[in-house]
């Protein structure tokens, strides 16, 4: 099972978050000789989901205060919490 492997994988390779990077062999039913050979590899990405219309910080960057989720945003020369609604989050 592929889902199996990418959760039991913890391998990041850095630039995107939460991206995990595994090597997989596919058995194909079919065929065509003229564009697949024996021996050929490829660099794929299967994206599962897509949120739009966000502002993304690290999980690092949120804190707990009771039941509320909060950031702190740099205010003069200070810091000022803003409590935020998380939504999705990578399990990384």
């Amino acid at each position: 099972m592929v889902e199996e492997l990418a959760q039991d994988s913890n391998v990041w390779q850095g630039g995107t978050p939460g991206k995990k990077v595994f090597g997989l062999l596919i058995k194909l039913a079919e065929s065509d000789p003229a564009h697949l050979r024996p021996g050929m590899t490829v660099d794929l990405e299967i994206v599962l989901d897509d949120v739009r219309k966000v502002t993304m910080v690290p999980i690092r960057a949120v804190f707990r205060e009771g039941s509320r989720a909060l950031v702190y945003r740099a205010r003069g020369t200070g810091f000022e919490a803003v409590p935020v609604t998380q939504g999705r989050r990578t399990t990384s």
